[in-house]
């Protein structure tokens, strides 16, 4: 059992990039942590054009082997669906018309997908159930309220919203899964999005690395000697 859930987890990390995008002026990072040997969590940047960029941060309901088939089913869908042209409402759409059916009953995917123009430093989003994301600005760090819809392969025929914003160099935008947000304290305190915010808060970041770290080194200090709560996944992204 040790080594199938260990040939498992080498299956489900080659779903996952194994590097990403390396544009001028652009700067990803992203990191990805378990809470058993195989989760449902997942991320992807995918360079689709000359000026397109797209990126996804996503969560399977439950943890273990059946998150992780069901992630890794998601995640080959959706590589299917993102084309040149495509909008992130086009995109949400199609995947979650092409998920209905096909999950095992109880089990859904929040998340959330948006698309770059370089050129413009533009960013359009859009978001199945997930959570909102962190935008970070040298004067601190706020929830951009994205416009939400119910997670991905449990209703048909849903319609999408799409939020757009421009992204000045030094600003970034946050991603992430609940196993951040909802990571506990050995003595049970949630670290929620305000500890989220005041990790990033008071300091100006020089890569997106920068800010992934910040998070990865304030989660494991929030959370000290317990065992992870969720799955987690944070995804940076910003123009340098």
């Amino acid at each position: 059992m040790d080594q199938e859930l260990s040939f498992a987890r080498e299956i489900q990390n080659s779903f996952l990039p194994q590097e990403l995008p390396e544009v001028p002026g652009l700067g990803f990072a992203a990191t990805y942590r378990p809470a058993l040997n195989i989760g449902g969590d997942f991320y992807d940047v995918l360079e689709i054009g000359p000026d397109e960029i797209y990126f996804v941060a996503g969560d399977v309901s439950g943890k273990g082997i059946p998150a992780a088939l069901l992630m890794a089913q998601s995640l080959s869908t959706l590589r299917l669906i993102v084309k040149p042209d495509v909008s992130p409402v086009e995109a949400l759409t199609r995947w979650n018309e092409m998920l209905c059916g096909h999950t095992v009953r109880g089990m859904f995917i929040t998340a959330i997908l948006g698309k770059i123009t370089p050129s413009r430093r533009l960013v359009e989003i859009a978001s199945a159930g997930h959570c909102q994301p962190i935008y970070v600005t040298p004067k601190g760090a706020e929830v951009l309220e994205i416009k939400n819809a119910p997670p991905l392969g449990i209703i048909g025929g849903l319609t999408y919203q799409v939020t757009t914003l421009s992204l000045s160099p030094g600003e970034w935008l946050v991603f992430y899964t609940d196993g951040l947000t909802e990571s506990f304290s050995p003595d049970s305190r949630l670290l929620e999005i305000s500890g989220v915010q005041a990790l990033l808060s008071g300091g100006e970041f020089a890569s997106a690395s920068d800010i992934v770290v910040r998070l990865q080194e304030g989660e494991a200090a929030h959370r000290g000697n317990a065992s992870p709560h969720d799955d987690l996944t944070i995804l940076a992204l910003g123009f340098q």
